[in-house]
């Protein structure tokens, strides 16, 4: 997400004393509400922070601040500040954004409403009540987890058709409105390992990069020169501190440099996808060495060589292309293993959905308004309503 600030205001001042004012960068950052610097890396670059509330959601950014340019004579100065969402950045966590879209009063949504719903289903914002609510968590989750947007229509006598990318929901709350709300989720940046600093791994992580991946370049003795940009540089192939989810892919394309290392510490870290540079000759060799190893035949199964959609490339930037290609094209058509969902980041986490039995409304058991005990089960309710309807006659919806 983009994010731009701006601030235009009038000094009366002479020039001279506003340039000796914000020549100096501590000063300029004073004028930015929430602003601060955290480091002076040298006389041109430094780090900082900058805190921003829009609405009900706050967010933090960090980044880096470069002097482009400062001509005392001109009177001109340039920076450029570069920087991400801290807690993006920390937990790369997927969100959805909930709007409502279309209001039959009563209700208390109205068009516009807006919220966030975060993966532990805390909403940010405002679509609704309680049963709208728990609609859009649950809703929320699957969005997510299917990576496709959603329109969930609420209410009764609903025209719309139950299909992929419309919900259906038939309520009986006591206010009788109904409600179209539209879901769509935010995914994590996608996480791209490239090991190795051969050609080919290089003009990988340039594209990748443009293609809006968050790199991790890992290979011994690089610096910050080595890669184009990268988001994360490892300088020894150990992959021990690097955190991963169980959406992130590796390449491999060390040719010839720790090759054999290079792809036991991908296969530690269970990723999504595993690629390796090499020819079927080459490949079987080292495969072999690793199974010698002590490396397990069916994790061995899971590396990917060659890598790269067949597209006769030839060139390292042609290779790269291909690569990126296939990473694209899997990344796209195959679904993030179930099983591995509450892996190392605990990307999305587990919910327990009830079905509410008067109201047929999903309810988040650890928020659900209500719980009653019947049977020796607990029944759990999304309002006050329910509740009362469920009291008056439970074997009516309880058989």
């Amino acid at each position: 997400m983009k994010t731009d600030i701006k601030k235009q205001f009038e000094v009366d001042k002479s020039i001279d004393i506003v340039w000796e004012h914000f020549a100096a960068l501590d000063k300029i950052v004073s004028c930015v509400p929430g602003a601060k610097l955290t480091e002076k890396i040298d006389d041109k670059n430094y780090k900082g922070e900058v805190e921003l509330k829009i609405g009900p959601i706050k967010a933090k950014y960090g980044g880096l601040i470069e002097f482009l340019e400062l001509n005392a004579t001109e009177h001109v100065m340039k920076l450029k500040g570069t920087g991400v969402d801290e807690k993006g950045k920390e937990k790369n966590e997927p969100f959805s954004v909930v709007t409502v879209v279309k209001r039959v009063a009563p209700s208390s949504g109205k068009i516009g409403d807006k919220a966030i719903i975060d993966k532990d289903g805390e909403i940010h914002g405002w679509i609704g009540g309680g049963c709208v609510q728990g609609i859009a968590k649950k809703e929320s989750d699957e969005a997510i987890e299917t990576s496709v947007s959603r329109l969930v229509a609420i209410g009764n006598d609903l025209e719309l058709a139950n299909n992929e990318h419309v919900k259906i929901y038939k309520m009986s709350c006591y206010s009788e409105g109904k409600l179209e709300i539209f879901i769509e989720p935010i995914l994590p940046q996608s996480h791209l390992i490239v090991i190795g600093k051969s050609s080919i791994a290089k003009a990988l992580v340039h594209l990748a990069k443009i293609a809006n991946y968050k790199i991790t370049a890992v290979a011994e003795n690089a610096n910050l020169q080595t890669f184009h940009k990268v988001d994360e540089l490892i300088t020894k192939i150990d992959l021990e501190q690097v955190k991963t989810s169980p959406s992130t892919m590796i390449v491999v394309a060390s040719q010839g440099e720790h090759d054999e290392k290079s792809l036991m510490e991908s296969l530690k870290k269970k990723p999504f996808f595993i690629g390796f540079v090499a020819t079927n000759k080459k490949l079987l060799k080292i495969l072999n060495e690793l199974k010698n190893l002590g490396v397990d035949e069916e994790e061995l199964k899971k590396v990917k060589s060659p890598v790269g959609i067949d597209i006769l490339a030839k060139q390292p930037y042609e290779v790269a292309i291909s690569i990126l290609a296939e990473l694209i094209q899997f990344k796209n058509s195959n679904p993030i293993p179930k099983n591995e969902k509450n892996s190392e980041n605990n990307i999305v986490s587990e919910k327990e959905f009830y079905i509410n039995p008067v109201c047929n409304i999903p309810i988040d058991k650890k928020n659900a308004k209500h719980i009653l005990e019947y049977k020796n089960e607990k029944v759990y309710f999304c309002c006050d309503g329910c509740k009362i309807k469920f009291e008056s006659n439970p074997a009516l919806f309880i058989k």
